[in-house]
């Protein structure tokens, strides 16, 4: 019998689930968002407790499939964590142009969204879902 996924799309309410979090923290968390809607063109899906843009959905030679948020973020107490799954070309000078952060696997970590260049986040956002759609159907 194959796993299921642990984290998968809700119904929850983006809005409501963002009251969750302290005042002082919700207008830069609506601003990010804003950043990946622009960007994906994709309405804000929660995803467990992650904002989720676009889903693809894999199947792996094992015969394992299911489905994923295309690119996405989640609010951390002390950071934010951007799931863009990227390939090999043109990361690292982007990286080296996007601000204080550090990188683990597909999650670019930051402190604050001030430590950090929104313009060229966009530009790893929109190359993470280019090179994603390389692999794997993106709706």
């Amino acid at each position: 019998m194959q796993a299921k996924n642990k984290t998968v799309a809700t119904k929850t309410n983006v809005k409501t689930f963002l009251e969750t979090f302290p005042a002082a923290d919700q207008k830069s968390i609506q601003d990010v968002i804003t950043i990946f809607e622009a960007t994906t063109k994709k309405p804000c899906v929660l995803w467990g407790k992650i904002f989720g843009f676009g889903q693809y959905h894999y199947t792996y030679e094992s015969g394992r499939e299911g489905d994923f948020l295309a690119t996405g973020f989640a609010a951390r107490k002390n950071n934010f964590t951007f799931y863009i799954m990227h390939g090999e070309d043109g990361y690292a000078e982007l990286l080296q142009k996007l601000g204080k952060h550090s990188v683990k696997g597909s999650c670019i970590h930051v402190k604050s969204m001030t430590d950090i260049n929104p313009t060229v986040l966009k530009k790893i956002i929109t190359l993470g879902l280019k090179d994603l759609k390389k692999k794997w159907p993106v709706t």
